[in-house]
């Protein structure tokens, strides 16, 4: 299969869709918590799974101090472009840059965002007055950005949206939604790689690390499984690889998607 445009759709939908889609979340995750029960005592078949040509990493001096939407870098939070790249580039989809698609990424709403001191979400490209309007005090008389950040807080990055590769799957291969695109079993996983695929996962730092001071989720690609250890793809590895322990990484995933 070979693309040569592709226009990811924007991460924003209607109400009555998105209860759909949170409904059907809700239900996927329940099922793949439910496949780690025994995990500890689990040992896994040898499978080796699509490798790609390049392998992308973080610290690249090509984008590493490139803008990620309203806040950051890739180097600092870029994680979830270049898992999508590796996701786009087996699809045969090509893209001029990694900054493009990073660019496109943030700018249909995938980049998630928030004000320091207030809770709300958002997803704009770049933040602005109108933005901190929004969570503001009436009675706050801010006339740029730059004023009402001494309110707001400073503006923190909350991660990236996870249907970007629910949404990526399913416009290619014509299927549906998190319902066709999420794995809920960790045997699907395995079997996806046996068929030459590989698996996109979002994992939990503290457990992915074995460190409970490492916060906060991170997006990587399984490649394999040999001798129950795992190889996966990790932008923020010095080569952009890390092999650990199968067990500990199905154990930090909380998403993982079908790409075969």
């Amino acid at each position: 299969m070979c693309k040569t445009k592709f226009f990811i759709p924007d991460a924003l939908v209607d109400p009555e869709t998105y209860k759909t889609r949170s409904e059907m979340t809700k239900a996927c995750e329940g099922l793949w918590t439910e496949s780690k029960r025994g995990l500890e005592s689990r040992s896994f078949k040898d499978v080796i799974g699509y490798m790609p040509k390049e392998i992308y990493i973080a610290s690249d001096t090509r984008w590493k101090d490139y803008s990620f939407g309203a806040v950051n870098t890739l180097q600092d939070a870029g994680c979830i472009v270049f898992a999508a790249k590796y996701l786009l580039d087996f699809y045969g989809i090509q893209y001029s840059s990694v900054v493009e698609l990073a660019d496109e990424i943030a700018s249909k709403n995938y980049r998630c965002w928030r004000f320091e001191n207030f809770p709300k979400v958002f997803s704009s490209y770049e933040a602005t007055i109108e933005d901190a309007k929004q969570v503001l005090p009436d009675d706050c008389n801010a006339n740029c950005l730059e004023e009402a950040i001494d309110i707001t807080g400073k503006i923190v990055g909350i991660g990236g949206r996870h249907v970007l590769f629910d949404n990526i799957i399913a416009e290619v291969n014509a299927i549906k939604q998190i319902e066709d695109t999420r794995i809920v079993k960790i045997e699907e996983a395995i079997n996806i790689l046996e068929r030459g695929g590989f698996v996109p996962m979002r994992v939990e730092n503290s457990t992915y690390h074995g460190n409970p001071t490492k916060t906060g989720g991170h997006f990587i690609t399984l490649t394999a499984i040999e001798n129950n250890m795992a190889r996966v793809l990790d932008s923020s590895e010095i080569y952009g690889m890390r092999t650990l322990p199968a067990k500990q990484l199905f154990q930090a995933a909380t998403v993982a998607w079908k790409v075969m």
